[in-house]
């Protein structure tokens, strides 16, 4: 998996190493903590360079052992990380992943998401040999929500107070996207 790479009209993604640390620092001191909560389960020990490093080692352990990782998006000079696509819950049995994302506030609003995120799952699901991909997200955040709508995937439901953001508890929307909804 740690291969697994590719490109868009707009940016590229590939596995995020320990020599991105830099990059992922910048980045995230330009988004907003609240989205920051929702994609990084651990984001309150995110605080250090040592603690970011730790993070992508062990996301490059997830990579190595096929059970997930971190991909970061990059303009085409692989000077700027623009957001991150973490692969979550790899279900070998089942042929299932789910995955989430997030974009630095400077790059959104570009269409990059709605170009990206189809290759990338597309991509994913050959390079794999999986049928499904998941992604689960606030119910409050309209923005996701519409993407992954407008991006092929479909809504299963709701996971009611899911999770904590802040000090409060969000439904969550769960969507799923397989193989044979993909463009032939």
């Amino acid at each position: 998996m740690r291969n697994f790479s590719g490109y868009s009209k707009k940016v590229k993604w590939r596995v995020l190493t320990t020599n991105d640390t830099p990059m992922l620092e910048a980045a995230l001191k330009d988004s907003e903590t609240d989205d920051l909560k929702c994609f990084f389960s651990s984001f309150e020990k995110l605080k250090t360079e040592k603690d970011i490093r730790n993070h992508i080692y062990n996301c490059v352990m997830q990579v190595e052992f096929l059970q997930g990782g971190l991909w970061g998006i990059l303009d085409f000079a692989e000077k700027k990380l623009l957001g991150c696509i973490y692969i979550d819950k790899v279900d070998w049995e089942r042929d299932s992943l789910s995955l989430g994302f997030w974009l630095s506030v400077p790059a959104r609003g570009k269409g990059l998401f709605t170009e990206l995120l189809p290759e990338f799952v597309k991509d994913l699901l050959h390079y794999l040999k999986m049928n499904r991909v998941e992604v689960i997200t606030a119910l409050s955040n309209k923005k996701c929500n519409a993407l992954l709508e407008r991006t092929g995937f479909v809504k299963e439901g709701v996971a009611r107070e899911y999770a904590k953001i802040g000090e409060k508890r969000e439904d969550f929307a769960v969507y799923s996207l397989i193989f044979s909804d993909l463009p032939k």
